[in-house]
């Protein structure tokens, strides 16, 4: 992963990703944290997470391995994945996207979308085909979708989920849940729902 390596240092240097330093979070996903330390936090997550060690099933990290490493746009998709985690939240730097409320807690609405309007002033446009930047921008357009569905009550049964959960994010259900069991591992009020995650990328169904 050095390219990526590369892309992602000229990334987290720039002026324009620094500035997300400067939002601090705070609700039950977020305890006084800055979107720029808590994007580092899943992006580095996320590097873990490609190695599937979480993956207990054998056929289920087989196919979640080869899934991963396929060749996508110029780079794996395990690289691209990394890349979407560092940037699944930069649409909370727009203008009147990250408000506070009277008690002094915050929350983002619309940031999925906002940011993925953005990316092309992440990225050096001459690394990723046009192919590769939609495939960014709908990702981070989507990363949230998976969060939708585990916050509601979820079915016992896990090939119900793996089911259901197929039908979500346009296609990039893959995607989605990898990029919220990244997001979801430091947040507490997450636990029930990253055990169901892991039970779900353990399924081979999941992957056909």
């Amino acid at each position: 992963m050095q390219r990526l390596s590369e892309i992602v240092d000229e990334i987290i240097q720039s002026p324009r990703f620094k500035q997300l330093d400067n939002l601090i979070e705070n609700n039950s996903y977020h305890e006084h944290e800055s979107v720029y330390a808590h994007s580092l936090s899943v992006y580095k997550r996320a590097l873990e997470a490609v190695q599937g060690d979480f993956i207990s099933n054998t056929e289920a990290k087989k196919l979640y391995l080869s899934f991963l490493n396929e060749e996508l746009y110029g780079y794996k998709r395990s690289e691209l994945l990394c890349l979407i985690a560092l940037l699944h939240d930069i649409g909370k730097g727009e203008a009147g996207v990250l408000v506070t409320d009277e008690d002094g807690n915050t929350k983002a609405p619309g940031h999925e979308l906002a940011g993925s309007t953005i990316v092309d002033q992440f990225i050096d446009q001459q690394d990723f085909s046009p192919e590769a930047i939609k495939y960014l921008t709908n990702c981070i357009r989507l990363h949230n979708t998976m969060g939708n569905y585990f916050d509601k009550p979820v079915p016992g049964d896990i090939l119900q989920i793996v089911n259901e959960i197929k039908q979500e994010g346009e296609g990039y259900f893959i995607e989605n849940l990898f990029n919220i069991y990244c997001d979801a591992l430091e947040a507490d009020v997450f636990a029930d729902s990253l055990l169901k995650i892991v039970q779900v990328f353990n399924q081979p169904e999941l992957y056909d």
